[in-house]
């Protein structure tokens, strides 16, 4: 076992656990690999499989608001991307979207926008 493998593992936190997970590699496998033992410690991989670790893994590079704006847009360029996102979630991001005047204005055509003289009450006729 190397030594980066057994360092990871000695974070865990019972005595007897390190010892059975030293002593047992992952099923499936001869040995342990650094990333076998990291997601037996319950950390972030280096290399993320799952769908999970590889959420987990795209949260943690998108820690700034400004990377996470980046990649936001850039994954809304791609149609697949897009056909996946939840109805419910498309609803919202247009909603908050559209109370913004300039994504409003392209969002809308002025030939479909309600002239401001229209948009005044207007006593209902008797």
């Amino acid at each position: 076992m190397s030594f980066t493998v057994r360092n990871i593992l000695a974070l865990l936190a019972d005595d007897e656990e390190q010892f059975a997970a030293i002593l047992t590699p992952p099923p499936g496998r001869s040995r342990w690999t650094p990333d076998e033992a990291t997601r037996r410690t319950g950390r972030q991989v280096a290399d993320p499989v799952t769908p999970q670790e590889r959420i987990s893994a795209t949260h943690t590079v998108a820690k700034d608001e400004w990377v996470a704006a980046m990649v936001t847009g850039d994954l809304l360029r791609r149609p697949a991307v897009v056909a996946q996102v939840k109805p419910e979630e498309k609803v919202r991001v247009v909603a908050a979207l559209s109370r913004e005047d300039d994504v409003a204005a392209a969002i809308v055509p002025d030939s479909c926008a309600v002239p401001r003289s229209s948009r005044r009450s207007r006593r209902p006729t008797r």
